[in-house]
C-alpha cells in the first residue's frame, strides 16, 4: 500500500545505477512510518559506506519463511526479501517475493525484469505477490 501511495505523488525510485544505497525499499520508508530511519540512511553512497545499524531492514521488509531457511551473519547486510518489478514508464509495479537464489542487499532496492524465473520461491517453491498502479492495488499468490 506504500508503494501505491508513492506511485500517486511520484514516480516509483528507481536503483541507483552504482549499485549503492537507494532504490524502492529506501524510498517508501516514509509512507511506511520510518521517516526518522529514512532520514539517517545515507542515501546514494556506495554501499561499502553503510553503517551497521542498517544491515537488518525494518520488520515489514522480512518474510519469516525466507529468514528461517536463509539465515544470514549480523556483520553483513540483509538480503531483500523482496524484489519490485515494474513496466517501462514506472507507473504500474508488482512486489513479490524474491527467488531463493536471489542476494541482492535490500537497502539497493531489489528489482528483476518484468518475467522472471518462476520457480525457487521460499513458500513451497511459490511466491506471494502485490501488483497495482494508478488504478489500484491487488493481492494474489502465485
Amino acid at each position: 500500500m506504500a508503494l501505491f501511495g508513492y506511485v500517486q505523488v511520484a514516480e516509483i525510485p528507481r536503483p541507483d545505477d552504482a549499485g549503492g544505497i537507494g532504490g524502492w525499499c529506501v524510498g517508501i520508508l516514509p509512507l511506511l512510518e520510518q521517516k526518522n530511519l529514512y532520514d539517517r540512511i545515507p542515501i546514494g553512497s556506495p554501499i561499502e559506506d553503510l553503517p551497521e545499524e542498517f544491515f537488518e531492514p525494518p520488520t515489514i521488509f522480512r518474510c519469516p519463511t525466507r529468514e528461517i531457511e536463509r539465515r544470514q551473519t549480523r556483520d553483513e547486510i540483509a538480503f531483500g526479501n523482496y524484489v519490485l518489478r515494474t513496466n517501462e514508464e514506472r507507473q504500474v509495479f508488482v512486489i513479490s517475493d524474491a527467488p531463493i537464489e536471489m542476494s541482492i542487499p535490500w537497502v539497493t532496492g531489489p528489482e528483476t525484469p518484468p518475467l522472471f524465473r518462476r520457480t525457487g520461491g521460499p513458500h513451497n517453491n511459490g511466491y506471494f505477490y502485490v501488483s497495482g498502479s494508478t488504478r489500484g492495488v491487488q493481492f494474489r499468490e502465485f
